[in-house]
Formats: C-alpha cells, structure tokens, sequence
C-alpha cells in the first residue's frame, strides 16, 4: 500500500477510480479534467 501512497496525485486518483472503483478510462478521464490517452498512460 504505501507504493500507491508515494504516487503523483494524479497517478494514485487515476489507478483507485480505475481499479478499485471499476471506473472506465473515458469516466476517469472526465473526472480528472484529462483526455483518456492521458488517463491510460496514468495507469500504465
């Protein structure tokens, strides 16, 4: 846990919508203002 913690902020919110919360990349994107190009390079 503490790896996720020492992400950017924008990574870490990014990884937790996506994979905790089963959001979609496109509902992740419009959450965190990005395109999804950059919402998928985020959890890459």
């Amino acid at each position: 846990m503490s790896a996720v913690v020492d992400l950017h902020e924008d990574r870490r919110d990014a990884l937790l919508l996506i994979k905790v919360l089963d959001l979609g990349y496109a509902d992740e994107a419009e959450v965190g203002g990005c395109a999804i190009a950059t919402t998928r390079s985020r959890v890459a």
